[in-house]
């Protein structure tokens, strides 16, 4: 199936204004889809396809009976025909609708079958000729039944084109279905890598794909038809240097470039200004070259805060960065004080602060002491609890002591609790004497 046949066939399923050159744009985006990544194709061998084309100019030259050669590349591709048309050097050669079996590399050269030109030599064509191509019988490299990837990727970009992406989506999926059988039939028949055929036994090479788009010749033939003509000699630099000019600041210089042919191009350069520098002497004086910058600079450095022994001394320092004064007692506090500061003396750790006409005590602290306005101590209360905790009678206080009747010389001596069992002892002895005379 050719490209036009390809391209009536999507016309009469999805009706479209599309031209048939933009249909072709997307027809080699699938071509080139399936040569790189499912032949593996190098890029530079990817088959690409022109729907129609035209050439005019003067220059076109036949040096043999099946070799046309362009002045420039017409953009033409292997597999089409051409229209040749207003020869007058070579007017037999006008033709239509002959073959192209190759075209060189560099696109230039179209190669034909023997004896397709009458007329040939090594002069150029002086008439203006008009040479027309069309590519649309030209076929594309998947056949059928795989051939359906051509049509569905060719629907899937028009309802793209036409902001149907809905019909799109659905179009896709069938032509990533329809590319997946293909590949997996590829593979199965050739090997990617190399091209060998698995199942037919030879090799898919670019000579394969001419051969098969209609090149008629040897393989050396074909080799042969992707060798361009000989380029004209390049040219190149042959000596760069400054023409004119001193190289001073605020001034323009001129460099040349001289060519291998001879032929010279200049251009300028703009060398800048010498930029102004900072003068400053040692006494930053306002008579140097530059008082206005001396000025700045000693601004700024009388504004900065000196050192003393590397310390900033507290009087250069921010009030808010010194707001406790440290002193032994409020005798050393000055006759007025400042506002916003605290005063500590030191021998008591208490503190005050300045109300504008006299300092305050602030702490509220209560100093230590035996008197009515001072706390007692707290180690001498602990012992006299732990004291209190004590049973008995550990101070070994004596009767008399509080302040009982010495009656026949217990008490004298003897603590309470020895009195006590003295006496005891004693009324139990009488008892007993008693109970004898009873």
């Amino acid at each position: 199936m050719t490209i036009k046949e390809i391209m009536a066939f999507v016309d009469d399923i999805k009706p479209n204004a599309f031209s048939n050159q933009q249909k072709t744009v997307w027809l080699n985006e699938v071509e080139g889809m399936v040569q790189t990544d499912v032949m593996l194709l190098a890029p530079s061998t990817v088959v690409s396809y022109v729907y129609e084309a035209a050439w005019s100019g003067t220059g076109i030259a036949f040096p043999d009976s099946a070799t046309l050669v362009f002045p420039t590349s017409p953009q033409f591709r292997a597999g089409g025909t051409v229209t040749i048309t207003g020869l007058l050097d070579y007017a037999s050669n006008n033709q239509r609708d002959v073959q192209v079996k190759s075209i060189s590399v560099d696109g230039r050269t179209l190669h034909f079958e023997e004896g397709t030109f009458g007329l040939w030599g090594d002069i150029a064509e002086t008439a203006t000729a008009t040479v027309t191509f069309d590519g649309s019988n030209t076929m594309p490299l998947i056949e059928a039944p795989h051939h359906k990837i051509y049509y569905t990727y060719l629907m899937a970009m028009i309802d793209f084109a036409n902001g149907e992406y809905g019909k799109y989506q659905n179009t896709m999926t069938l032509f990533n279905t329809f590319l997946s059988g293909f590949s997996k039939w590829y593979v199965e028949n050739y090997q990617p890598g190399n091209g060998k055929c698995l199942n037919k036994g030879y090799y898919l090479s670019a000579y394969a794909i001419a051969v098969k788009h209609g090149f008629y010749g040897s393989e050396e033939d074909f080799l042969y038809s992707l060798k361009g003509e000989k380029g004209e000699t390049g040219n190149s630099i042959r000596g760069f240097a400054k023409s004119s000019g001193t190289g001073a600041p605020g001034t323009t210089d001129t460099y040349t470039i001289t060519m291998t042919d001879g032929n010279t191009l200049s251009f300028t350069v703009y060398n800048g200004r010498d930029g102004n520098m900072l003068t400053v002497d040692s006494g930053l004086s306002s008579l140097s070259a530059n008082p206005v910058q001396n000025s700045v600079i000693k601004a700024s450095l009388d504004n900065k805060a000196d050192l003393v022994d590397g310390v900033i001394p507290a009087s250069q320092l921010p009030s808010y960065v010194d707001d406790v004064i440290e002193l032994i007692s409020p005798a050393q506090f000055p006759p007025v004080g400042e506002s916003g500061k605290i005063y500590v003396t030191q021998y008591d750790n208490k503190t005050w602060r300045w109300t504008g006409s006299t300092y305050v005590e602030i702490s509220q602290s209560i100093a230590l002491g035996e008197t009515s306005s001072t706390a007692y101590r707290g180690d001498r209360g602990k012992t006299a609890y732990d004291h209190s905790q004590v049973t008995g009678n550990p101070h070994g206080t004596t009767a008399t002591q509080i302040n009982l009747a010495d009656v026949g010389g217990y008490f004298t001596t003897d603590t309470v609790e020895a009195a006590l069992q003295q006496i005891g002892s004693e009324l139990n002895g009488l008892a007993a004497a008693l109970e004898g005379l009873l």
